[in-house]
């Protein structure tokens, strides 16, 4: 590690610029540094890294859709849908009202 005046430093507090050497790209801001032994342990904390932020980004991406509902009721996942029906004021939600109440559908114990 390297103070912004090229000396080697040991230990950098908040907002002191250093250069490390070693990094392949600039690290988030808040990102924790992790001190390990050797080369083939920090290559394994960084792919064990990516992982997790491929999977977070995965998850956060998944949209709903009618087919996803209609797989995961199937599958046992979902047993309630919550429906938010958008009309006009000439009637058409009373139809839709009427049609849901009519409609059959299975009744919980």
């Amino acid at each position: 590690m390297l103070g912004d005046k090229g000396q080697s430093i040991v230990e950098a507090g908040p907002a002191t610029p250093v250069e490390l050497l070693g990094l392949e790209g600039v690290p988030d801001a808040g990102e924790l540094f992790n001190v390990v032994t050797d080369e083939k342990s920090a290559k394994a904390l960084v792919e064990h890294r990516r992982e997790q932020r491929k999977r977070k980004e995965a998850s956060a991406n998944t949209r709903v859709s009618l087919e996803n509902i209609l797989d995961r009721i199937k599958e046992g996942a979902v047993k309630e849908v919550r429906i938010v029906l958008k009309a006009d004021v000439q009637g058409s939600w009373r139809l839709s009202r009427t049609l849901f109440a009519t409609s059959p559908r299975p009744r919980s114990a």
